[in-house]
Parts: C-alpha cells; structure tokens; sequence
C-alpha cells in the first residue's frame, strides 16, 4: 500500500526521500523482505501508526533483498530493522516487530513539541531584530515546556537579560528545579543574571569617573562601585582586577562580597585563560 505518507524506495531515491517533506518530520525507514515473517506482521502496524500522525510522520520501505548495497552501508544485519530519522539524521532504531503501542512511544518521545516550535520561532524573530516579539514566543515556550526542560527557560532568561529585565530572569531561573541547578549552563546562567542585577545598581555614564572616584579613596565601598561599574560595561579583566585586590585589603566587607562576586564571575565566564589566572590567584590569598 502505498500513500503520500508510505513509499517503496530504491537506493537511488533514498537520500532524497529521507529528507522528509519539513525539517520536523519524522521519517521511518522499514528494512523488510517477502519471505521475514516478523516483517509481515510489523509492516501493518507501521502503516495504520503513520496514517494515524497525518503527515507528521513518513513511512521509506526498504526491500533488503532488492536493496543490499543500501542495507549493508546502513549497517542493517537483521529484519526487520526500523531507523528513524528527522531531517536527515537517525534519531532513533528499532528491531524486531515491536507493538504498535511501544513504537507510538517511540515518535511521542521524538516527535516536535509545540514548545520547540515556539523556540524556534523566537531564534528567527531575534535574527531579523525583532526582540520584542521574540521575547513573547520564548516566554510562551518558557511556560509550557515542562520543569525537566531547563534549557528552553534558560533561552528565555537571555532574551530577558538581552531586554535588561533581570529580576524577572533571576525569578525564571529559580523556576527551574534544584536537580538541575549544578549544571553549568544554569550555574553560567544564574551567575550572570546575578552580576546584572548588581552592576544595574551601579549608573556609569563614564568609568572614568569611577576610576577616579576610587583613586582619591580607594575604600571597600569605592572599590565595589569600580567592579560593578566595569562589568556593567563588559570590562571583565578590571572589575576581577580590582575584586580580587578588595579580597587581598578586606577579605570581609559585606560579608564576603570579593569572594563572591568573584566565584560568580568565574561561572559566568565559563574556563577561559583569563579565568584560571584570577582563580589561582585567589587559591593563593585564600590559602
């Protein structure tokens, strides 16, 4: 039987057929052959699963006896075989004739979620500029994507730093469960929303101004005003520069914060040369 969802192909229309008919298609690929009684029995299943999704999902049959050369350069060395793909790339396999019921799992669990769309459709708001109307697709995205997903919410949170609304992405970051807290996109992530959120309190139309502020009195709390100021303006090398130097004069002041800011700074940054200087420089005064 065959439909605009179900085709027989040859190794030749293969690579073509693949591609599927939208990047988010999934693309079922069937090895079977005339005499493989589990074939028989699996090949039924897959035509009422792929009739039943309407489009979403697209049925390749594969005769493995007419069809060697293909089967062996996908590495297929029982029938039946199954491999599933989306825009090309296998994303899933099977073998054997599986119950329908367990192959419906399978393409839930790999079938486009309308929140991926919707992130998707904010990555390509944002690349034409339109930030606004890409901040309202990723919060719809944000909200219905369930807790496990922390990334979708993380790509929320920069378009909400992006925008300078940085209390409301420290409340999205604490939206996302603890379990997942210590990974180090959301440890980067919440770092950074923090650090907005101290150097937002910091105005600097200048950082000269800040510079000579705290030459006349390099105090604790002019030293604070200078880092903050300097990462306010992405002047990372200064604001550690002068952070740890507040650790070396007063390791105390305001409970810790040179210590502090410098550990978020450190996660935010992420392992960069710049990093592993200032980090063995403050294992160094610590111990």
């Amino acid at each position: 039987m065959n439909s605009h969802w179900v085709i027989d192909v040859t190794a030749s229309e293969f690579e073509e057929a693949l591609l599927g008919d939208n990047e988010n298609q999934l693309v079922l690929v069937d090895f079977w052959a005339p005499w493989c009684a589990p074939c028989q029995a699996l090949m039924p299943i897959l035509h009422r699963l792929v009739e039943q999704h309407q489009g979403d999902v697209k049925l390749l049959k594969v005769n493995a006896d007419e069809e060697q050369s293909l089967c062996a350069s996908l590495s297929v060395r029982s029938l039946p075989t199954v491999k599933i793909y989306r825009a090309g790339e296998c994303v899933d396999e099977f073998f054997g004739a599986l119950p329908g019921a367990a192959i419906q799992k399978k393409l839930e669990n790999l079938s486009v979620k309308e929140y991926q769309l919707q992130l998707q459709e904010a990555g390509r708001l944002l690349e034409q500029g339109e930030l606004d109307a890409a901040l309202e697709v990723a919060a719809l995205a944000s909200e219905t994507a369930p807790a496990k997903e922390w990334a979708v919410r993380l790509k929320y949170v920069d378009l909400l730093q992006k925008r300078g609304r940085f209390e409301e992405a420290a409340s999205e970051i604490n939206k996302i469960p603890m379990e997942f807290h210590r990974k180090p996109e959301v440890e980067q992530c919440a770092a950074a929303v923090d650090l907005a959120i101290q150097a937002s309190a910091v105005p600097v139309s200048d950082i000269r101004d800040l510079e000579a502020q705290f030459e006349q009195d390099p105090s604790a709390e002019n030293a604070k005003a200078l880092a903050l100021g300097a990462l306010s303006l992405g002047m990372t090398e200064r604001a550690l520069a002068v952070l740890t130097d507040l650790f070396k004069t007063d390791r105390q002041f305001e409970n810790g914060f040179a210590q502090k800011t410098l550990v978020e700074i450190f996660k935010q940054q992420g392992n960069t040369p710049l990093v592993a200087e200032y980090r063995k420089q403050l294992h160094r005064l610590m111990h």
